[in-house]
């Protein structure tokens, strides 16, 4: 598996790994909170995605540092994490999971794919 990106949602090391979806917030800014809404700030994102507790992925992922690619939606949620190698297809669910709970503030425009490090303790 070196050298590939495993999706978080992706149910088995041997299958494919394109760009899965992630639960994507089924809710829609309304008109005026997005008239309030700024341009997307990757430091903001950064620091919500850090703020992320990995101590439950501790059992399945490797601990320290690691890379991953997300998806930051306009209505501040987080989907399509893809976690960089070398991590076990159940350490990149966990970890996918739950970096997908991570709220950013709403911004104006289109999603935005990014690089994210996290750390399991």
């Amino acid at each position: 598996m070196a050298g590939r990106a495993i999706d978080s949602h992706d149910r088995s090391a041997n299958s494919a790994t394109d760009a899965g979806t992630g639960p994507v917030d089924t809710w829609t800014p309304s008109s005026s909170e997005m008239q309030r809404a700024a341009t997307f700030d990757p430091a903001r994102t950064h620091a919500a995605l850090a703020n992320i507790d990995l101590l439950e992925c501790r059992a399945v992922a490797p601990r320290g540092y690691g890379h991953a690619q997300v998806t930051v939606h306009p209505s501040g949620g987080i989907s399509q994490v893809r976690v960089a190698p070398p991590v076990s297809a159940a350490g990149a669910k966990c970890i996918g999971d739950e970096l997908e709970r991570a709220r950013v503030p709403l911004f104006k425009g289109d999603p935005v794919s990014m690089n994210a490090t996290w750390y399991v303790p």
